[in-house]
């Protein structure tokens, strides 16, 4: 029979399973007072702490990851969070998505799968044991293929992830943002709610709303990275991907910006007027949006 810590000595060694680029910091290390499962280092340089759960993940455990966030948070250092286990079941996805915390799953017949590829006859063992138990039966599929939960799968047909969120004109000018594209690739884009990169495929749209009842521009999003205050103090990452008023207001703490808790970047590369009644949009669950989102909202396409 398959333990947590056999499957920790999975994701130690293939660490890829949970995501690409991951470097492992240790196992079974202290943090504010408890022991987490996995400290990783991401592709980013940012912590990234993994709480692994053996089979599906319960109610407690997001209470568990929430409180590892709150106390990481306190720190200096940016540091992410994340729950993997066996099966998320949609329920405790729902929660997870509300509060903007990162989940992965993955299957025994997924990993059952990956370790035979790899031919670790030894790994894979208690968990063919398993295989019984299995709420998923084997089926052939791309080697490296891990089964990731998305916040919603879109519906069918719609082939781009999307989602919809607000932005305070007293902090960005969205005149700035497409000038600066105009004359560069990428433009970061802070925001202060959690969301998780891992969830979506890219590149995806994102719409903006920013005052009254409409949504008035939308944004091709190429991906989604850690805040640092290096995107405004590093002068040659700065001027890739800052317009220059905003290193302004920065270095000026305009509207105080400097002491808003930002917690990621949208990564833009495009900005397009987009007219379009913000209520009209839908959710990925089939419900209609009723008001602008306080963080952000997963919609589907319009039309």
């Amino acid at each position: 029979m398959a333990s947590e810590r056999d499957f920790e000595d999975v994701l130690v060694r293939y660490p890829e399973m949970i995501e690409e680029g991951l470097r492992l910091i240790g196992r079974q290390v202290d943090v504010c007072g408890r022991r987490i499962d996995l400290l990783f280092e991401d592709r980013f340089k940012q912590k990234l702490v993994v709480e692994l759960k053996w089979g599906p993940i319960k109610d407690e455990h997001v209470g568990q990851i929430m409180y590892y966030q709150g106390a990481l948070l306190s720190g200096r250092e940016p540091v992410r969070t994340m729950l993997v286990g066996n099966r998320v079941p949609p329920a405790i996805q729902k929660s997870l998505d509300f509060n903007g915390l990162a989940s992965k799953e993955i299957r025994l017949s997924t990993l059952i799968e990956f370790l035979r590829a790899k031919g670790e006859t030894d790994l894979v063992r208690p968990f063919e044991a398993d295989l019984s138990l299995s709420d998923a039966a084997l089926k052939p599929k791309a080697p490296n293929r891990v089964a990731i939960r998305t916040a919603v799968q879109p519906a069918a047909g719609k082939h781009m992830d999307a989602i919809l969120f607000s932005a305070n004109p007293t902090i960005v000018v969205v005149g700035d943002a497409i000038r600066h594209l105009e004359g560069h690739e990428e433009l970061y884009w802070e925001v202060g709610f959690g969301i998780a990169r891992e969830r979506f495929s890219y590149p995806m749209y994102g719409f903006i709303h920013i005052c009254g009842g409409r949504v008035e521009h939308r944004v091709s999003i190429r991906d989604i990275v850690p805040f640092s205050p290096d995107h405004y103090e590093n002068k040659s990452l700065a001027e890739r991907v800052k317009p220059e008023a905003w290193l302004r207001d920065w270095r000026e703490n305009r509207n105080d910006c400097r002491a808003h808790r930002w917690r990621n970047a949208l990564v833009m590369t495009e900005i397009e007027h987009f007219p379009y009644d913000t209520c009209s949009f839908q959710k990925c669950d089939g419900t209609q949006v009723k008001r602008p989102p306080q963080g952000f909202m997963h919609v589907l396409l319009p039309g």
